[in-house]
């Protein structure tokens, strides 16, 4: 812990601070302080709040004022370095931490991140609503009605058996919602819980925050929307580090004049004027054919043309039930700002990956500055689109840029400036050249103090300047903003949306994909999205399949046992005999071959290498095919036939069991089956919730990868296509940002365990009991009569 400095300046106070014996706090912070680097600075400093029980309070201020970290004081999942807490009338810290009294309170007081996807646990929303309460030891029938009550209360009550990964934003933290209502929370923190929320999503979350405050509970929302803190009855604004409270005009003028971003020296376009920039189609000429004096973008097209269109364009995921998108049409002309609005679900993200070339649609056809992206033909009666090919993807990239929804998703490097040069560097320019573009774009967006520093260890609000920074350092002739200024304060909002008012002036087009009205005001043209018509949700219909009626033992060891069998598959009988067993687990589970094919593709390409290895370097048997030195032998082919096969059926075995079991299903299946070995002194609780969450994240984090690689392939760099040196530059990209993606989870993953309650070796109850029944044994005994068969064969 770090020693309270000698000297703390006086705060701030709020003006509702004196502590009488009549009023009940639910928060009571006296002096505390708060820093992330041991005192060299300090995050909260002196800082005094007092918030009484059954008030709804609204904390704004700029990004890296100390919002979130107070938000986790307040919470009780954080400690600060001095001071005093009260929470829930018990004091929880003075000097030193009471980690019993932190225990004690965290079961009163429910939290709601950003990221509702980061604090949801189970892929099934009965359990991940059960969690909390199964936590805190509350008996099984009585867990059943909170799940109900909570999901009655947020109007989820028919979507008791969906997954709540699936499900929108606003659904998502509902679900969330109703976690904390399940566990009686007397106060629920909130940490800007609607920032990535349609108007819909937003009129959700809060329509639930009223209920509840008029049912007494205490609501602490911290937020950068002014139409959500005027929702509170009391106003604090940050200011680095320090409360101040506010009236409601005091609050309206806090929005709408934001402090102004630093002075800059330059404007960025007008220093581009004098810059030297290059095509793509230049980047291999020799650097004594650089232009000094060239175009501003690399080749913009004519006023009179559209600089993007759009026709017919329609698209569907795969396994989806309905289209996402449907003959749509969009014409985009040179420094025009066009905004495309709409409900979460009506494919606006979608239709800007399709358009950054990222997605290829169904049908339709796509040209930027006259270059066909995607281009429609007709086979016999039907039409279908076509990427153009490689080297004109990669010419054509250079005209569009596109800022992504998650701005982690596009820091690819150690440093900002370093990130920021990635595009650059990828374009072929000069050391020179790419520092130029670096230093510009960086002043651009008013960071350039932060050049040096991790992108990762930067707020959300920082980190989306820098990704900004990255796409415009690349010169491009239209910019797609995907909801550009979500979890930015005021300021930084301003500052965003000046950039795109200067980018227009210089015949620059922008995209918006927005939720916010008046970011839609500066547009030219509004577009408005509608979510087609899907199937309607009939819970009460809900079936499950045969493997999920099953105890979660059986099926975790039998499954278990039928994968681990497969490595003694040695004959073609054998073979047989386990594909016969993936077909019957398909069936039991209600899998697709779509679906199965789609989950495990990463690793069948990987399968199809080790294939080919072992097709050439076996040279037992009778040769097939030979070609100088390498040939083909009868034994090669079997054997790389036999690996092949065996390594797929291992990986669709364990795909199907996380399909079809939740998992907390498996936390309980795997924890009551190491029970001997708890005395023996293992713990068993940590080791089962750790395995079942690393297959809980494990799609996340292939998702995020997926989604890096876009990135980079936007910013002109691929790990599939391009010379050596630029294809291992992309690969060791990808390596940071996943691993510091790993870490954000984890750590995020572990503050929403703390405020579930839950406790390694203390034990929990369970919503639903796990009974071994008959079906259990018919289907141990399919594995054992698996397992024996492999075996016979194996060795006769």
């Amino acid at each position: 812990m770090t020693a309270e400095p000698s000297h703390i300046p006086a705060s701030q106070p709020c003006r509702k601070t004196t502590v009488t014996s009549s009023i009940a706090y639910a928060v009571q912070l006296e002096h505390i302080g708060f820093s992330y680097d041991r005192g060299k600075t300090w995050t909260l400093h002196n800082l005094s709040l007092h918030i009484e029980q059954g008030s709804y309070v609204a904390i704004v201020g700029a990004n890296g004022s100390g919002k979130s970290t107070l938000g986790r004081i307040i919470a009780g999942l954080s400690t600060p370095d001095y001071g005093t807490v009260t929470l829930c009338n018990q004091q929880v810290f003075q000097q030193q931490a009471f980690p019993k009294a932190y225990r004690q309170v965290r079961r009163h007081i429910g939290v709601v991140f950003q990221q509702p996807d980061d604090q949801l646990v189970a892929t099934v929303v009965e359990d991940d609503v059960a969690f909390g309460p199964e936590n805190l030891h509350v008996p099984s029938d009585q867990i059943r009605q909170r799940v109900d009550a909570s999901l009655q209360q947020v109007g989820l009550s028919k979507r008791v058996h969906h997954n709540p990964l699936a499900m929108s934003g606003g659904q998502q933290q509902r679900v969330a919602i109703a976690g904390m209502l399940a566990m009686h929370a007397k106060m629920l923190i909130l940490d800007e819980p609607c920032a990535m929320l349609d108007t819909q999503g937003r009129k959700e979350v809060l329509d639930v925050l009223h209920q509840l405050h008029d049912q007494g509970t205490t609501i602490v929302h911290i937020t950068h929307g002014l139409e959500e803190a005027l929702q509170a009855d009391r106003i604090i604004a940050m200011h680095h580090g320090i409360p101040q409270e506010l009236g409601k005009q005091e609050a309206i003028d806090f929005f709408t004049h934001p402090q102004p971003s630093q002075p800059q020296q330059t404007s960025y376009l007008q220093s581009i004027d004098h810059s030297a920039t290059q095509s793509h189609a230049q980047s291999n000429q020799s650097n004594e054919q650089f232009n000094a004096q060239p175009t501003i973008w690399h080749s913009q097209a004519p006023a009179n043309q559209p600089v993007l269109s759009a026709q017919h364009i329609s698209f569907r995921f795969s396994g989806s039930a309905t289209a996402t998108l449907d003959a749509m049409n969009l014409e985009v002309m040179p420094g025009t700002i066009t905004a495309i609005r709409g409900d979460n679900g009506s494919g606006k993200s979608t239709f800007a990956r399709i358009l950054s070339g990222i997605y290829t649609p169904q049908t339709g056809s796509i040209s930027i500055c006259g270059l066909p992206l995607v281009s429609e033909r007709t086979t016999g009666t039907k039409q279908r689109s076509i990427k153009a090919k490689r080297k004109l993807r990669e010419q054509i990239r250079t005209h569009i840029g596109y800022v992504m929804q998650h701005p982690e998703h596009q820091l690819f490097a150690e440093t900002v400036a370093e990130d920021v040069a990635f595009g650059p560097t990828n374009q072929g320019l000069t050391p020179e050249h790419i520092q130029q573009r670096v230093h510009e774009a960086l002043a651009l967006v008013g960071i350039e103090h932060l050049a040096g520093s991790s992108p990762f260890a930067l707020s959300g609000g920082q980190q989306r300047l820098v990704a900004i920074a990255g796409v415009l350092a690349c010169h491009p002739d239209v910019v797609i903003w995907d909801e550009p200024t979500s979890s930015l304060d005021a300021a930084a909002t301003a500052r965003v949306h000046s950039i795109m008012q200067e980018l227009k002036a210089h015949g620059i087009a922008s995209i918006i994909i927005t939720h916010d009205e008046a970011e839609c005001s500066l547009a030219d043209y509004v577009v408005t999205m509608r979510k087609l018509d899907a199937p309607a949700v009939q819970e009460q219909h809900h079936h499950r399949s045969l493997l999920q009626q099953l105890d979660p033992r059986a099926t975790l060891v039998a499954t278990l046992a039928m994968m681990f069998t497969t490595f003694a598959v040695n004959s073609p009988l054998a073979l047989a005999i386990t594909g016969l067993l993936c077909l019957a687990m398909m069936a039991a589970t209600r899998t697709s071959p779509r679906w199965l094919i789609r989950s495990i593709h990463p690793f069948l390409a990987l399968f199809a290498i080790m294939w080919v290895c072992n097709l050439w370097f076996t040279q037992d048997g009778t040769v097939l095919w030979s070609w100088g030195a390498l040939s083909i032998t009868d034994m090669g082919l079997w054997l790389a036939t036999l690996y092949f096969c065996r390594l797929v059926a291992v990986i669709a075995f364990g795909a199907m069991l996380i399909h079809a079991t939740s998992t907390v299903a498996l936390i309980d299946a795997m924890h009551s089956l190491m029970t001997p070995l708890s005395k023996l002194g293992f713990h068993t609780d940590e080791i089962a919730l750790v395995a079942s969450l690393a297959l809980r994240f494990v799609p996340t984090l292939g998702k995020e990868a997926q989604d890096i690689m876009n990135a980079q392939a936007t910013r002109g760099g691929s790990i599939d296509a391009g010379a050596s040196s630029k294809r291992l530059r992309a690969m060791a990209a990808i390596i940071v940002p996943v691993f510091a993606g790993a870490l954000r989870h984890a750590d995020q993953l572990a503050l929403a365990l703390d405020a579930r309650c839950y406790e390694g070796g203390t034990g929990r109850t369970h919503l639903r009991q796990m009974v071994f029944t008959w079906k259990d044994a018919v289907y141990m005994l399919i594995a054992l009569a698996d397992i024996a068969t492999i075996v016979w064969l194996a060795f006769n």
